[in-house]
């Protein structure tokens, strides 16, 4: 597939912060920074239904966070899964070969699961072998990765895991392994550094989570431009090490091929024959319960996997899908814009093209002036709306390449991002201006609080699937 290297989709964990109780501005993430758990205490209300385990779903939660963190987390979608080294599984004859991780950060908005580096240590899993001829510089080496987000971003190995996603798994599957070791000797490059605005996200407290579970629109998190090491005009992704480099000046841009890439975990699902064969590897669809205004300490939700394969992942019979654009060279825009991987937004007069569904954002992310921002000293950044009311808002949502095609209209409430004083994990008003850091582009981002009370299907772009829904691009449907 011809991906784009396009990280402001994949990498739109736009986790910007509310420094409140005590402040900090130094993570990537949304959290209240406390003195101790007891400061961050919560209202205690909880929404949703107790989770019942089916072939093909996953547990997912807003919650406080990692324990220890003595921090709470705001908007942050977790889920666990078990990570094995290949052959393995929980509960058979290679004891200590499996360990379940626990608050990794669901994010729809990149590819690939990627966990604290000493969550696995114990695992021994393999690395990623690259040969001499992937770099120029004819040094066989190991596969590092450096992965943006919009703020801040990962460095580490890769290696290859079976992950267990409930009751189901991906095997062989290549993961990036988050260095957080600081005495390490291959340390992110400056090439890596300078990609990421200085902000190397090596540790649960600077993520606010264990890891990230990639599952978005695509199955490969590079794709094409990674096959042959094009990464000139751009950061290098992927890197060749030697085993026993002492730094990582002896490092080379590598090319890595389709079966080396981090993969999502998701489109690893294999076949179920007692299914008709199916596998649940097409997409996902994400189940969450509506949050009250007032908001709340914990939410409990489901992640289905795949889409029309099961009962329970069905779409309804008159769901409008929404395409996103797949032209990644802009050749069908008649205006320049840069559509591929996302969706078109209308709002305020203004049509978006950078437009996108994500949970990996903790809030609505856009443009409007006549909304009040907040006062700096309440939330830590002026970038949040802090109306005096609730405000209810409506946008239209329609394709990438087209903008205009398949409708939908959308309505949504923005409320005082002043109301995180009162310690709730799930805030389903949360929204403010995109963080400078997007640039000048105009945004629009759907993040988390867009899916609470709503059931959301995003599918899976496979070329080599036979069936043309999931072969001519991806799309979201709710």
């Amino acid at each position: 597939m011809l991906y784009k290297l396009r990280h402001l989709l994949a990498l739109t964990a736009c986790l910007v912060l509310l420094g409140a109780c005590g402040g900090g501005a130094d993570s990537s993430v949304t959290t209240l920074r406390c003195s101790n758990s007891a400061d961050c205490s919560t209202t205690g209300v909880t929404v949703g239904e107790p989770f019942v385990q089916k072939v093909n779903n996953l547990e997912v939660t807003v919650d406080r966070g990692p324990a220890g963190l003595f921090s709470l987390s705001t908007n942050i979608l977790y889920a666990s899964v078990t990570v094995c080294a290949p052959g393995a599984r929980p509960g058979d004859s290679a004891a200590g070969k499996c360990v379940l991780i626990d608050h990794l950060q669901v994010d729809t908005g990149s590819v690939g699961l990627r966990i604290l580096a000493s969550k696995v240590a114990a695992l021994g899993l393999l690395p990623v072998e690259l040969a001499a001829s992937a770099n120029a510089a004819g040094v066989a080496g190991r596969a590092h990765e450096c992965y943006p987000f919009v703020v801040g971003g990962l460095w580490g190995p890769t290696a290859v895991a079976d992950v267990g996603l409930g009751e189901q798994w991906a095997t062989a599957l290549p993961v990036q392994l988050i260095q957080d070791d600081p005495g390490a000797a291959v340390q992110a490059p400056m090439d890596c550094f300078n990609a990421v605005n200085g902000q190397i996200l090596s540790s649960a407290s600077s993520l606010g989570s264990n890891g990230i579970l990639g599952i978005g629109s695509v199955t490969l998190d590079c794709g094409v431009l990674c096959l042959d090491s094009h990464y000139a005009n751009s950061y290098v992704q992927y890197y060749s090490c030697p085993p026993g480099a002492s730094s990582a000046l002896a490092c080379y841009p590598a090319a890595v091929g389709a079966n080396q890439q981090v993969f999502n975990p998701v489109a690893k699902l294999g076949k179920d024959l007692s299914n008709n064969g199916l596998a649940d590897n097409n997409g996902v669809v994400l189940v969450l319960p509506a949050v009250p205004g007032t908001g709340a300490a914990k939410v409990i939700g489901e992640l289905f996997f795949g889409i029309n394969t099961r009962n329970n992942n069905q779409l309804p019979l008159n769901a409008r899908q929404i395409h996103l654009g797949v032209d990644w060279q802009n050749s069908l825009s008649p205006h320049g814009f840069d559509s591929y991987l996302s969706v078109t937004t209308q709002f305020n007069g203004q049509t978006i093209y950078n437009s996108y569904l994500d949970t990996g954002t903790n809030g609505l992310f856009f443009t409007d002036s006549s909304i009040t921002p907040c006062n700096a000293a309440v939330t830590g950044q002026a970038t949040w709306y802090c109306p005096a009311n609730p405000l209810t808002k409506k946008a239209l949502m329609s394709d990438g390449d087209r903008p205009g095609q398949n409708p939908v209209e959308i309505s949504f409430v923005v409320g005082d991002a002043g109301t995180i004083a009162a310690f709730d994990t799930a805030i389903a008003g949360l929204a403010g201006a995109p963080a400078s850091s997007l640039g000048t582009t105009s945004s629009f981002s759907w993040g988390l609080p867009f899916f609470y009370g709503k059931r959301v299907s995003l599918s899976i772009w496979d070329p080599a699937s036979k069936d043309a829904q999931y072969s001519t691009g991806p799309w979201y449907s709710f």
